[in-house]
């Protein structure tokens, strides 16, 4: 199961008097920077701030953007003062820049804003919070919307969708979908676990139920071709692609995090990883990934047990952020590395 949502046509800005200000100061600024440091203002968050810098560490609102981190986060680390070197920018500079408003009352993100991980990303209605909490890495939001869905003959939910995605260059390698409602029926009864425990695409399957997370599914299966399966919302999650001038190819892994409890409600996650956008024009064999996880060979052995890795990892921080108690591992915590993204470069190809 993949990911998506629809996105309105038009979107009319309304610019900080910060951003009014640097309006005539952009001199060399090309549109895709003017409109990154646009919406980088709109949030005026610390992490949005650190993303502008990032991206452009010596761009024509690089003195704007560290005098406003040091109001915003007077205690920020040294780091966001200007590199005597420039670094190289974000993953996803060869994007196209796109921006507009998520059509969902949960939201307050805008579609095509870019985050900067780790951090955690307060949604939902008022009541029913969660934070999504994002791995290190550049993310783009792709979609957002509140649907209605029938998941039985009496149940009605309203169910919020929001999408991310990481690119290698201009080509999608990682696609997150967060699925979450304020409605409890079984978890078996959700869109996003439809097939997780199929004998001919599983990898891996684990269930639990288990008292405050009441039911609890984590899998990892191989898609053929995810970005044509019908789900809600597709067709507008192409076209932010599109517009982003992305490239979409291959089989994908796909892993699945899913938990639901009386108090909280339902909460998912689907992954999609492609693994011919760091391993070759081989691993975009589907069939190459759907023998038992034993039988594969040893680097695509060790990107599955990576995947199933990351998840286990990631886990307590989603149970966390499912309950809207997300604080974050500290920088001197030990566990901030678990907020690390599976990143397969760093597999060894024996």
């Amino acid at each position: 199961m993949l990911c998506g949502v629809m996105l309105p046509p038009v979107f009319a800005q309304s610019q900080s008097p910060a951003a009014q200000q640097a309006t005539p100061a952009q001199g060399a600024a090309n549109s895709t920077e003017i409109e990154f440091w646009r919406s980088t203002d709109r949030m005026a968050t610390p992490e949005a701030y650190r993303a502008y810098l990032d991206a452009y560490p010596s761009g024509s609102f690089a003195a704007l953007a560290r005098l406003a981190l040091s109001r915003v986060a007077p205690n920020a680390p040294a780091a966001a003062a200007a590199p005597a070197v420039p670094t190289p920018s974000s993953t996803s500079a060869g994007l196209r820049y796109f921006t507009q408003p998520a059509d969902s009352g949960a939201v307050t993100l805008n579609i095509g804003d870019r985050h900067k991980g780790p951090t955690a990303l307060t949604v939902g209605w008022l009541g029913a919070r969660k934070q999504l909490v994002l791995p290190s890495g550049e993310w783009v939001t792709l979609s957002a919307a509140d649907r209605k869905l029938a998941l039985a003959s009496n149940i009605n939910a309203t169910i919020t969708t929001i999408t991310f995605g990481k690119f290698t260059g201009d080509r999608l390698s990682t696609l997150l979908r967060f699925t979450f409602s304020s409605q409890v029926p079984s978890v078996s009864g959700w869109p996003d676990l439809a097939g997780c425990d199929r004998a001919d695409a599983q990898l891996m399957h684990s269930a639990r139920s288990q008292q405050g997370v009441r039911d609890e599914c984590m899998s990892l299966r191989a898609t053929a071709q995810p970005m044509s399966v019908v789900f809600q919302g597709a067709d507008e999650l192409r076209a932010s692609l599109d517009k982003l001038g992305a490239r979409v190819s291959g089989p994908a892994l796909t892993t699945t995090i899913t938990m639901a409890d009386k108090r909280h409600g339902y909460w998912g996650l689907t992954r999609c990883d492609w693994p011919g956008a760091t391993m070759g024009a081989e691993a975009d064999k589907i069939g190459e990934w759907r023998r038992d996880l034993l039988a594969l060979p040893a680097p695509k052995a060790a990107y599955a047990n990576g995947l199933w890795t990351w998840a286990e990892r990631y886990r307590p921080h989603a149970v966390e952020g499912h309950g809207n108690d997300y604080s974050g591992p500290l920088a001197t915590d030990t566990n901030a590395m678990s907020t690390d993204d599976f990143d397969p470069r760093s597999l060894a190809a024996n």
